[in-house]
């Protein structure tokens, strides 16, 4: 999801939550700064939707929520919004009665004015959550998926899968699913891989 600047005055949580409870747009909280969340593309819905009812559907040991579900960074003072996240802990753990607070896994669905933001600093906030253990990023725009799962040693298992016969594996839910299944509805550029690829090393 796309985000502009609310206003440039600084807010408090408490100020912050008020403003939530009654706003029609999904606002996230960003250290005293209030963003409002824009829609998403076509293909960007399609691969929520997707993903999460199957993920929902053939996972029976966590419980996924969807992108209208805040998460609360405390320790960084962010609330904010994935696209899709899983609980795989006892219980479903809230800040203020409506933040989640321990995600296991969350996914990120990509576009060009979202992927250096989900890449960087909310990857960044995300590995301060104590729970967090699984991130997948989900290219809107081509055929591109990766997965950085945290074992136990503390190092970091990455995946990179491009093809649509390759399937991805959800450590945490002990779920896999290929990338066709997940990119079926989205109408693909079979060049556009390239491309994309290119520009990101180019900055």
């Amino acid at each position: 999801m796309e985000a502009r600047l609310l206003s440039e005055e600084r807010y408090t949580i408490e100020e912050y939550i008020r403003l939530s409870e009654n706003s029609q747009e999904k606002l996230e909280y960003h250290d005293g700064l209030i963003v409002a969340m824009a829609g998403a593309s076509p293909a960007h819905n399609r691969i929520v939707t997707d993903l999460s009812a199957y993920l929902v559907t053939n996972s029976d040991q966590c419980r996924g929520f969807n992108s209208d579900q805040a998460v609360a960074i405390e320790s960084q003072k962010r609330y904010v919004f994935p696209d899709i996240s899983f609980v795989c802990d006892e219980e479903d753990e809230f800040d203020k009665e409506r933040f989640l607070k321990n995600p296991s896994l969350l996914i990120e669905v990509l576009s060009d004015k979202t992927e250096k933001h989900d890449r960087g600093p909310k990857f960044s906030w995300y590995r301060s959550l104590s729970s967090f253990k699984e991130y997948v990023l989900i290219d809107s725009r081509a055929l591109r998926v990766e997965s950085f799962y945290h074992r136990e040693d503390g190092h970091w298992d990455i995946q990179n899968l491009y093809l649509p016969d390759q399937e991805l594996y959800f450590h945490t839910l002990d779920v896999s699913i290929p990338l066709a299944k997940i990119y079926k509805r989205v109408n693909l550029d079979p060049d556009k891989p390239f491309d994309l690829l290119t520009s990101s090393k180019d900055g």
